[in-house]
């Protein structure tokens, strides 16, 4: 799946999700790439989910609870890459970073 702000594929065992959009402010323009993805998660043959957030520079509260209710509901791994230092001191603030890996690329995390 992919549109002008996801892009959803899945690789081996892992659901790799790209996400365009600088500012995730407004979740009712997201809940269709959302529901995909909670979707894939629940799918035996998806082990471990990469979200991709290179291009983002901001998430509103709404945002980061949509992705902890995908923590909440996948058993598999959670990484979150390429996050900004302004997004990663968030997760780290906010202990969040407890509940995913946070990565610099998809072979190192920090």
């Amino acid at each position: 799946m992919a549109d002008s702000r996801f892009t959803i594929e899945l690789i081996d065992s892992t659901l790799v999700v790209k996400i365009s959009e600088s500012q995730m402010k407004n979740v009712a323009s997201d809940n269709e790439p959302w529901r995909s993805i909670e979707a894939y998660s629940r799918s035996p043959t998806v082990e471990s989910l990469l979200l991709d957030v290179k291009q983002v520079e901001f998430m509103s509260s709404v945002i980061l609870g949509k992705i902890v209710g995908i923590r909440r509901k996948f058993q598999g791994e959670i990484t979150l890459m390429n996050l900004s230092p302004f997004l990663y001191e968030i997760f780290r603030v906010t202990g969040l970073h407890k509940l995913f890996n946070l990565a610099s690329s998809p072979e190192g995390t920090r």
